[in-house]
């Protein structure tokens, strides 16, 4: 970390990468405090609608889940109310398959479960076409899908 400052693209892709690491193997609690940090710097130097803001939002959405801390969960999803209507309408400059799954499980949290479903559908399909089954992303989407199904 010395040599660059704490929210720096490099470091904040390391401590994501670090805390995923750790949700893989595990170990979601020691997760969360470091996803937390670079979900909210990433969010700070790039913005909420970021591309990179919204992997590291999966990634701790994922950690609350595995850890059971589901209304954790629930609320970074309504924290993605801007980036929703962003998409909704059309005005996001990421639009694409992930935030497509965001806005998607956003709106199976608030009550809109066939459009959220499809939406959530479409943008795994796009990510297995793209992709593959077997890909980090097809794979958390598919997880985030699950487990929206339990709401």
């Amino acid at each position: 970390h010395a040599l660059y400052p704490p929210n720096h693209p490099e470091i904040l892709k390391t401590n994501v990468n670090l805390g995923a690491c750790l949700n893989r193997a595990g170990r979601p609690s020691e997760a969360i405090p470091l996803l937390t940090i670079a979900h909210a710097e990433r969010a700070t130097t790039f913005g909420a609608d970021h591309w990179s803001t919204f992997s590291a939002r999966l990634h701790l959405i994922e950690a609350h889940l595995r850890t059971g801390t589901t209304n954790d969960a629930a609320a970074l999803l309504n924290d993605a109310r801007p980036v929703a209507t962003a998409l909704q309408e059309g005005t996001s400059k990421w639009s694409g398959p992930l935030h497509q799954a965001m806005h998607g499980a956003w709106l199976v949290r608030t009550g809109s479960t066939t459009e959220g479903f499809a939406e959530l559908d479409t943008a795994l399909g796009e990510l297995r076409d793209r992709y593959g089954a077997d890909n980090d992303y097809t794979r958390r989407v598919a997880d985030l899908r699950r487990t929206a199904e339990s709401w």
